[in-house]
């Protein structure tokens, strides 16, 4: 499962899943502009018009996907980013 990094993304410094530090080689891996997981990780699904709602009138909603975050080092310094699924390469 690939994450892609920000445009113009030198290093990355820490890999977040919920929160909770990945390390490299173990959990994923680093290719390019992507990160890899070798397990797979649940999507956070899209917000629907019922949910905005709630969360509009201060209700919790707490989304049933993992989230990746990412600190990486870009042209202005280290930035704390949200990482989205890559898209899927097409087959050869």
């Amino acid at each position: 499962m690939d994450f892609a990094l920000p445009e113009g993304t030198r290093e990355v410094v820490g890999v977040y899943v919920n929160g909770v530090p990945q390390r490299e080689g173990s959990d994923f891996e680093q290719r390019g502009d992507l990160i890899r997981f070798g397990r797979p990780l649940r999507p956070v699904p899209r917000l629907g018009a019922l949910a905005k709602l709630a969360i509009a009138l201060c209700a919790t909603v707490e989304p049933a996907g993992d989230s990746v975050d990412a600190i990486v080092l870009r042209e202005g310094g280290p930035e704390s980013v949200s990482l989205d699924r890559a898209a899927p390469s097409p087959a050869k």
